[in-house]
């Protein structure tokens, strides 16, 4: 094994994660390194697409990192801590009306909570350590890149992990969102990566066919699955809070808002993901697997600096439906339904957004 590497980890929000144990909330390794496969992925796409060329090379890094069939991880995860006391309610001021939107089916309009939840403020560690290769590791796709390239791109993962997404169900809406408890060194980046989210991305970015050993130019085309892209990118920062839920309250607040106000015709909605469900019933899409789920293009997360707290939401416009897939009523799968251009949707909000001040004047971001 290579030298572990540690990572202390704040949550800002809860991060409602279960396990075998529906008593306990449960913070699992797997869950860190499923975390860590879906930025992965959306790192690499910025440099090879999602063509079928660009999701070969993909795959085969992804096989290098995390192992397969017949290769074993070379990336070993552990946590510090696993299970967590029960907590019940929310203990914050004023309505949590958008917090339940937010969190939907895992907390109730007066805060309390329908799933178990890792309570924010938690600290816990991830430990990092690389085993090296061994003669049962070759094949024609393994061993392409060097193991330091493979740390690099894990360390830049997490990194994203950390400040785009979170833990748990419903982490698109900004819960289980996380800080690192202090700027970890990571070598092959600058030190504008702690800027802001925006420097940072840009930083990782910057170095990755060097630091990754990824071959490959993206093009400007619309992603055919959610992962950075030029001219593809947003990043939107709303206003700062004394505290973390008080953030995730008052952007929550400001989005159903416009949504009450310009998306009148519900099923436009959708854009937010699917199933959607309002009086008509509910929307899915064709292709039923996994009972016809699509998650949305926005990614909303809580950061923290100087002691203020703010929503980041990164928007990775992408192909909404897999080819030949369509909305329709989940109990009338024949029927089509008129959703829009869900990318069309989110813009539209979030220039809404900036327009009446919700969002700061450093917006929009994009990655040029």
């Amino acid at each position: 094994m290579t030298a572990r590497k540690e990572y202390r980890i704040r949550l800002l929000t809860p991060a409602f994660a279960g396990g075998a144990d529906q008593k306990k909330a449960e913070l699992r390794a797997s869950s860190i390194r499923g975390g860590l496969r879906f930025w992965t992925r959306a790192i690499l796409g910025y440099y090879v697409g999602s063509s079928n060329d660009g999701l070969k090379e993909i795959s085969k890094i992804e096989k290098e990192l995390f192992g397969d069939t017949k290769n074993a991880s070379l990336l070993q995860i552990r946590v510090s801590k696993q299970f967590f006391p029960p907590f019940e309610k929310l203990d914050v001021k004023g309505s949590t009306k958008s917090l339940s939107w937010l969190g939907y089916d895992c907390l109730d309009l007066n805060g309390k909570l329908k799933r178990n939840a890792i309570p924010h403020e938690t600290v816990f560690t991830v430990f990092s350590m690389f085993r090296r290769r061994n003669k049962t590791d070759a094949s024609d796709e393994i061993g392409i890149r060097s193991v330091e390239n493979l740390k690099n791109l894990t360390e830049a993962s997490l990194w994203c992990f950390i400040t785009f997404g979170g833990l748990g169900s419903r982490s698109r809406n900004g819960w289980g969102s996380m800080k690192f408890e202090s700027d970890p060194e990571i070598s092959f980046l600058k030190n504008d990566i702690w800027k802001s989210p925006t420097d940072g991305l840009q930083s990782i970015l910057s170095s990755g066919h060097e630091a990754f050993g990824v071959k490959g130019n993206a093009t400007r085309s619309l992603p055919g699955y959610s992962h950075f892209s030029k001219g593809n990118t947003g990043i939107f920062y709303g206003n700062a809070s004394k505290n973390a839920l008080a953030a995730l309250s008052a952007i929550g607040r400001d989005i159903i808002d416009w949504r009450d106000q310009n998306l009148t015709r519900k099923e436009v909605r959708a854009a937010f993901g699917l199933p959607y469900s309002f009086g008509k019933g509910t929307i899915v899409h064709n292709k039923t697997e996994k009972e016809g789920r699509r998650a949305g293009p926005l990614l909303l997360s809580i950061c923290a600096d100087a002691g203020e707290f703010f929503p980041v939401m990164l928007f990775l416009k992408s192909v909404f439906l897999p080819k030949g897939a369509y909305p329709v009523w989940k109990k009338n799968i024949k029927t089509h339904v008129d959703i829009g251009d869900p990318n069309s949707t989110i813009s539209s909000m979030l220039n809404g957004l900036a327009k009446s001040d919700v969002l700061t004047d450093k917006t929009p971001e994009v990655l040029k």
